[in-house]
């Protein structure tokens, strides 16, 4: 993967007001509250059973789980607009820490992503176009930026496909569950805005992804994440 790809930022500066930095910010931990609420209903009923009525299982990967939502429900964006999109749920198991989850979530700069995608090979193309908080030395692991990524599809140097792109708002954190278990909180959510205009020969698509981090045993965590 050439590095090209991480350098160039499509969109040039992306001027935003310190009204737009706050209203990201407090969208980002309500965001997470809502997520946090949902989880802690699901580990607290039936333990982290899935209802087999709500949710299909449609793929499984090693110690995970991918479910798609039987009978979507109609929901309404922050912005209002309304839609009934069937939500996904993911659960399963992997070895570590929650602290070793989150030094692989973080990636605030260009040159992390650059590392990170070389390994994980998740995107072919990015630039992170503004920065609202970055992680210190007491809070490592608290990030949160505006990103934009590229994803190559089979065939789009034919033109029978067109790559997707995204701009999304994307915060990694560490909260406290109820009962003041720590957990890490991974999330992404597509965002719009005047500078950032649909780019040629790209679909521009929407993400909204919420991952949550727990440890279950010493060197156990369990994975719970809603898109």
């Amino acid at each position: 993967m050439g590095k090209d790809r991480f350098v160039v930022n499509p969109f040039g500066d992306l001027k935003l007001t310190e009204a737009d930095k706050q209203g990201l910010k407090d969208f980002a931990l309500n965001f997470i509250d809502q997520n946090l609420e949902k989880y802690e209903a699901f580990i607290g009923g039936d333990g982290t059973k899935v209802d087999q009525k709500k949710w299909k299982l449609i793929k499984t990967k090693d110690d995970a789980r991918v479910y798609l939502e039987r009978d979507p429900m109609i929901r309404t964006s922050a912005g209002g607009v309304k839609a009934d999109h069937p939500e996904f749920l993911m659960t399963g198991i992997t070895w570590g820490t929650v602290d070793d989850c989150m030094f692989g979530a973080v990636n605030p700069t260009l040159e992390s992503m650059r590392i990170k995608t070389s390994y994980v090979e998740d995107m072919s193309g990015g630039a992170v176009l503004a920065s609202l908080e970055e992680p210190t030395v007491e809070e490592p692991f608290n990030s949160m930026n505006v990103k934009w990524m590229e994803i190559d599809l089979p065939f789009a140097s034919t033109s029978l496909v067109k790559n997707r792109d995204y701009v999304f708002l994307e915060c990694t954190k560490i909260v406290r569950l109820s009962n003041g278990e720590r957990v890490g909180v991974l999330m992404f959510h597509s965002v719009d805005f005047p500078q950032t205009k649909k780019l040629p020969g790209r679909i521009r698509a929407n993400i909204t992804v919420c991952t949550i981090f727990r440890q279950i045993g010493p060197d156990t965590i369990s994975l719970y994440g809603s898109a």
